[in-house]
């Protein structure tokens, strides 16, 4: 495929409009509700999603909030010698996928990191810590969000993540 690419509801009424560069979708995918308003704008590049999804409801008007990254920790240190960064957000998506690693061009690509899901929307980075040591680093979470809506959201946030481990 290459070039512009548009499907119709049976009534006619368009239903996406996208673009294509040499069988990758390239642009902002644009999806109408069935009375043909817009409801969604989805940036592509190089057939991978990008920050900046806009949603719109049936009157027209943006999608007023998305969800965000929920960051919390577990530490488990005298007990397991582990720590857990917990990774949740703020409301129910049909699906969220966690990574780390830092978007390229604000948008996903291979070299992102899988994190350990826990759930349809959950996962957790894991550290094991002997005594003594101690971990010290800056993460950046993306989470690829499957809306209610079904579009890809492509959320961020970076994480300082300082565990000491002392010796008693």
């Amino acid at each position: 495929k290459h070039g512009k690419f548009t499907q119709y509801y049976q009534s006619g009424i368009i239903h996406s409009e996208m673009y294509y560069d040499s069988g990758k979708i390239d642009g902002i995918v644009k999806r109408y509700h069935k009375d043909g308003k817009l409801k969604a704008e989805a940036p592509y590049k190089k057939g991978c999603e990008c920050l900046g999804l806009k949603e719109y409801i049936l009157n027209g008007n943006p999608r007023p909030h998305y969800p965000e990254i929920v960051i919390q920790t577990e530490d488990k240190l005298l007990s397991t010698g582990s720590y857990y960064v917990r990774l949740s957000l703020t409301e129910r998506v049909k699906r969220a996928e966690f990574y780390t690693g830092y978007l390229k061009d604000g948008c996903v690509h291979d070299g992102l990191i899988a994190v350990l899901s826990t759930g349809k929307d959950a996962g957790e980075i894991g550290y094991t810590i002997a005594p003594g040591d101690f971990v010290m680093e800056r993460i950046n979470i993306v989470v690829k969000i499957e809306t209610i809506a079904g579009n890809i959201l492509i959320k961020q946030k970076s994480y300082n993540v300082a565990v000491d481990f002392p010796i008693f």
